[in-house]
Parts: C-alpha cells; structure tokens; sequence
C-alpha cells in the first residue's frame, strides 16, 4: 500500500466527511482504516468499477488495481439493521445472506452487460443501413418508416441500459448494508 494515491474527488469527500486537512492526512487516514478493513464486494459507480472496504463506519472505494482511493463514504445510521458481533449466529447468517445475494447480483450484471453489448452492436448495424437508406431514399412513407423504426430501436437499447443500471443500484444497496454489519 505504499503506492496508493487519492485521487481529488476522494480528497473532496475526506474533507467533508471526516473533517479531514490536506491530501497527506488523507492518505493516512485512508491507510489506517484500510489497514484493518474488510472487502464487500465490487461496485460500480459514475467513475468506473471499483472495490469496495469497510471498517468502523467508514467506506473505502478504492481502483480496481488497488492503487488509488476512489471515493471514501460514510456509513450511515441505519438502526433498522441489527448490530450484531461477529461471533454470532445472527451475524454470520446476516453476512452469508448479504454475500449470496451479492453474487447473484454480480452475476446478474455481468449477463445483462454482456447481452447490453450485444444488443448495441447488433443493432448499430441496423441502425446504419436505416440512416442510409434514410438518405437515399425519396420516398416520404419510407422516411417516415425509417424514422420510427429508429426511434423504436433507440428506445430499446435505452430499455437496456436501464435494466442493468437497475441491477447495479440493487447491488450497491446489498454491499452498503453488508457494510453496514461488518
């Protein structure tokens, strides 16, 4: 971890969050915590995929290659989810629960990425004769045709998107209530 780097949004958040002063004190602070913490699971967010640590109420993102601290998050006060120590069975039943259903979830989104992808290839394709054939033709019934079949396959693609943004948000709920009870 002597390598580590934070990067200014992480900075950013230190200073809100956790009163923290400058880039240096942020960096021990995130070294400390990270020192001791416990890996959830991986998420993804506006900046990219990143993985996920906690400990103490406080949440670490860090880069994929471990290298630069992403973000840093607070844990917020859920009293609605028991705290419990880790030597318990409800604890451990709480944490199995949590982690099964992050795989699941993981797997859900690496299916629906993967079929996103070929969904937008697939139909870019037929996008690009339609907006040809848009500019060839004459005919006003055909451009009209073009138009909405464009429109209909936009939509569809955006239907998709949204479907694995879904799953990504459902994911990024479980590994913050995971993080919630480690």
């Amino acid at each position: 971890m002597k390598k580590l780097q934070v990067t200014e949004h992480a900075v950013k958040r230190a200073k809100e969050r956790f009163n923290r002063r400058d880039r240096n004190d942020v960096l021990n602070f995130c070294k400390a915590h990270l020192g001791a913490a416990q890996y959830i699971g991986k998420t993804t967010s506006d900046n990219g995929e990143g993985l996920m640590f906690s400990r103490h109420g406080v949440m670490i993102v860090l880069s994929e290659d471990l290298s630069k601290v992403i973000t840093l998050m607070e844990i917020e006060n859920r009293s609605h989810i028991a705290r419990t120590e880790p030597n318990t069975p409800l604890y451990k039943k709480l944490k199995s629960l949590y982690e099964t259903e992050i795989r699941k979830l993981e797997r859900s989104e690496k299916s629906c990425n993967k079929k996103v992808d070929y969904i937008k290839a697939e139909l870019n394709v037929e996008l690009s004769q339609l907006n040809l054939k848009l500019l060839k033709t004459r005919s006003e019934s055909i451009r009209c045709a073009c138009k909405a079949r464009i429109n209909a396959i936009e939509t569809y693609i955006k239907d998709k998107e949204s479907e694995l943004c879904n799953i990504q948000s459902e994911k990024k709920k479980i590994i913050k209530a995971l993080a919630c009870i480690v």
